[in-house]
């Protein structure tokens, strides 16, 4: 399983480095709420199966019940809802 390394960039700012996982960030005009998006490739690896960047990029806008498809054709041997518990952020939202 890949894990985040933290380090200090040459500006002297904290930079993440997290092989096979991207992250997306992006303020909302409406809302002022910041969102970040990461995905990865632990859950479908952790069960023996592929996940590529497209794979991650095709379920952007979609509901989980697809994601939760998609997954287990991948090789995600669990349930729909404990798909869903595992895919829900874990960080607050900002509130």
């Amino acid at each position: 399983v890949n894990r985040p390394v933290v380090g200090v960039g040459p500006h002297g700012r904290r930079e993440i480095t997290w092989p096979t996982t991207s992250v997306a960030v992006v303020d909302t005009p409406r809302s002022g709420r910041r969102v970040v998006l990461v995905h990865g490739i632990e859950l479908v690896e952790a069960h023996g199966g592929v996940w590529t960047h497209e794979d991650g990029a095709a379920m952007v806008g979609n509901p989980m019940s697809v994601a939760v498809v998609a997954l287990q054709a991948r090789g995600v041997d669990l349930s729909a809802e404990e798909i869903a518990r595992r895919a829900r952020p874990r960080v607050p939202s900002g509130r």
